[in-house]
């Protein structure tokens, strides 16, 4: 498999928003990468010129994000991310530079895959496991650090129209009072 890269989403986007704003809609780019998006807006003169773009940034409170990030890499290990990553282990390669092994916890599982191959002793391969989730929980944080200061030089370099949407009320509740504060607080403002 191929790398899908940002000229391949610049490309894919403007044919869809093209198709779009043809039907007489509006169209809204959803998440994905802040590359992409840069690649999209910026490194293409005729979108930029042909579209009068609002970006919206759905942000929380970094204590608060890194909080969530834990529980999330918690419930996807729990939901099989170790058996995931175990499914495309390949232990004659640790090159994780490319496609999906370059993916945040492929290459963090790496020596505990290679010691439970190795039949390591039980209490060496759960340390070992533990140490790879800290690992994925930070790597998770890190990334989310990297696009926050990615936005910030996109918002600065370029002067985007962006609108910042505080949501951290939303990620310290849960079900039905999630929603609310999400309508409440993000949504209807």
């Amino acid at each position: 498999h191929e790398d899908f890269m940002a000229e391949d989403f610049q490309r894919d986007a403007i044919r869809a928003v093209k198709s779009i704003v043809e039907r007489d809609r509006v169209p809204i780019i959803a998440g994905g990468s802040n590359s992409y998006i840069e690649a999209l807006v910026n490194n293409c003169v005729d979108f930029r010129l042909r579209y009068n773009c609002c970006f919206l940034w759905v942000d929380v409170d970094k204590p608060v994000l890194h909080s969530f990030v834990s529980e999330r890499v918690d419930k996807m290990v729990e939901m099989g991310l170790v058996d995931e990553v175990r499914r495309i282990f390949d232990p004659s390669s640790s090159d994780y530079s490319a496609g999906i092994r370059r993916a945040i916890g492929v290459p963090e599982l790496d020596e505990f895959l290679r010691a439970e191959l190795l039949n390591y002793p039980a209490e060496t391969t759960e340390k070992l496991l533990e140490t790879a989730i800290k690992k994925i929980k930070d790597s998770n944080c890190l990334l989310a650090s990297r696009q926050y200061q990615k936005i910030q030089r996109l918002y600065k370099q370029w002067k985007w129209n962006m609108h910042r949407l505080d949501a951290t009320e939303v990620f310290l509740r849960r079900g039905e009072e999630a929603d609310d504060a999400w309508e409440d607080k993000v949504a209807r403002p």
